[in-house]
C-alpha cells in the first residue's frame, strides 16, 4: 500500500502530458510489480507502447498525471481503442491506474470523463491495461500468491483505488476468473470427430489466416462479451510474442530428447497428428480446428508463454490460455475440449506444465459450464463501468 504523507496541503492538479519522460518517472513512483525486478523491463514496454499511441494524432489516448504540490499522486491512461467492445458497443476505457489519495483519483478520472465526453462517448469501463502482454483486464481481487503471468493484470493486495472509485459512483459490474487447468484430459475431446481436422500452423500460416481468425473472434465474442479486448492490433500482438518465442535461444525450453508426443499422450490418433508437424517450424502455442468438407475455421486455441518467466531469466514452464474462440454452429459438439486436449500435448514437449485460462467472464454460463470440470480458480479481478450524463 502506497502511503503518502504531506505536511501541507497544497490542491491536486492534473495535466495531460505526452513528454515519455515524464510518463516513464511518474509510473517508476507509482507502479506496482509484485516481482521487483520486472519492473523496469514492464515500464518500458509501457512506455514504448504510449509512445507510439500518442505520436498517432489520429489515436484518442491521454495520459493524466495527478500532483500535490511537486509530489506525483496520480497516474492515468484513458483511451478509446476502436476495436474494444462493450457488450457489442463501443466504449471508452481507463487504466494503468495509480493513486496515492482520494482527491487525485477524483480529479484523474474527471479529466477522463471530460476527454470521454470531448469524443462522443457516453460509458467507459476499467482498468483495461493496454497493451495485454504486460497488461489485462481488471482490478485484481484474489490469488496475490500466484506467480506474474503474461496478459493477466496484477496490483497490490491493499490497493485503494477500488474503494476511490466506489465513492466516485463507479459500479462494480464484471468479474473475472484466471482458472488452473487441473486435469489433463477431458473426456469430451478425447477423439476427433471424422469432419474435423486439427492443425498448428507456422508463424507465416497464422499471419496469412488472421482475417479468418479475426472473422471468428467477432462473431464469438463481440455481441456478448462484457470486455472483448480483440481486433487486429490485438492479433499482431500476439503474433509478435510468438515472434519472440521462436526467436528464443532453445535452453528457455526442453532439450530436443523430450519432444516425444508418445510421452505426453496415451491417444494414438493425437501422437500421429502432432507427429506430423515439425515443431521447430510450427507453434506449438496455437491450435486450429478446421471444417475438413468446407475447410471453414471453426475453432482456435491461442496460448500466450509466460514473457515474465523469460524476462527473470527462469526456465519457461507457465502459459496463459489467453483465447478460445468456437464457431457458433459448432458450440457444444466437443471442439472446445478437443483443442484443450490435444493442444496440451505440444506444450507439454517444450515444458509446459502450468496452464491458466484467464479472463473467464464469470456470467459467461457456457464456458463456465465447459471449463469447472476440469479447473480452479486461481485468480479474480472486477472491472468498473460509469455511464456519463
Amino acid at each position: 500500500m502506497h502511503i503518502l504523507e504531506i505536511k501541507k496541503l497544497n490542491s491536486i492538479t492534473v495535466k495531460n502530458t505526452i513528454t515519455i519522460s515524464k510518463i516513464r518517472y511518474a509510473f517508476n513512483k507509482l507502479l506496482y510489480v509484485p516481482e521487483p525486478e520486472l519492473k523496469f523491463k514492464i515500464i518500458e514496454e509501457l512506455v514504448s507502447y504510449l509512445k507510439d499511441k500518442l505520436n498517432d494524432d489520429s489515436y484518442p489516448l491521454k495520459v493524466f498525471i495527478a500532483k500535490n504540490g511537486r509530489i506525483i499522486t496520480g497516474i492515468v491512461v484513458c483511451q478509446i481503442d476502436p476495436d474494444y467492445r462493450s457488450y457489442g458497443r463501443k466504449c471508452g476505457t481507463f487504466g494503468w491506474l495509480y493513486t496515492l489519495d482520494f482527491e487525485s483519483c477524483k480529479s484523474l478520472m474527471e479529466h477522463c470523463k471530460r476527454f470521454m465526453t470531448s469524443r462522443g462517448i457516453r460509458k467507459f469501463r476499467g482498468p483495461i491495461n493496454y497493451p495485454k502482454i504486460i497488461g489485462g483486464v481488471g482490478f485484481q481481487i484474489d490469488g496475490f500468491d500466484q506467480d506474474m503471468m503474461t496478459g493477466v493484470t496484477y496490483h497490490d493486495p491493499e490497493a485503494l483505488e477500488p474503494n476511490f472509485l466506489r465513492r466516485l459512483s463507479f459500479v462494480r459490474e464484471s468479474e473475472y476468473w484466471c482458472v488452473k487447468v487441473t486435469k489433463d484430459y477431458w473426456k469430451k475431446g478425447s477423439a476427433i470427430p471424422s469432419e474435423l481436422v486439427v492443425k498448428f500452423p507456422s508463424l507465416r500460416q497464422l499471419r496469412e489466416l488472421k482475417g479468418e481468425i479475426l472473422q471468428l473472434a467477432y462473431n464469438s465474442f463481440n455481441a456478448v462479451m462484457a470486455d472483448a479486448t480483440g481486433g487486429e492490433e490485438r492479433m499482431d500482438e500476439m503474433i509478435r510474442i510468438y515472434e519472440i518465442f521462436t526467436n528464443l535461444k532453445k535452453e528457455v525450453f526442453l532439450t530436443q530428447s523430450s519432444y516425444d508426443p508418445s510421452k505426453f499422450t496415451d491417444i494414438q490418433a493425437f501422437r500421429r497428428i502432432v507427429s506430423h508437424f515439425d515443431f521447430a517450424k510450427r507453434l506449438p502455442w496455437v491450435t486450429l480446428i478446421f471444417n475438413k468438407d468446407n475447410r471453414q475455421l471453426v475453432g482456435v486455441g491461442l496460448l500466450l508463454p509466460n514473457i515474465y518467466q523469460v524476462w527473470a531469466q527462469k526456465p519457461l514452464t507457465q502459459g496463459n490460455g489467453d483465447t478460445v474462440m468456437i464457431h457458433p454452429d459448432f458450440i457444444g459438439k466437443g471442439v472446445f475440449s478437443l483443442g484443450q486436449n490435444i493442444g496440451q500435448v505440444p506444450l507439454k514437449m517444450y515444458g509446459i506444465t502450468h496452464i491458466e485460462g484467464t479472463q473467464l467472464w464469470a456470467n459467461n454460463k457456457h464456458a463456465v459450464e465447459v471449463m469447472f470440470p476440469h479447473t480452479e480458480i486461481v485468480r479474480k479481478h472486477i472491472v468498473f463501468h460509469k455511464k456519463i450524463r
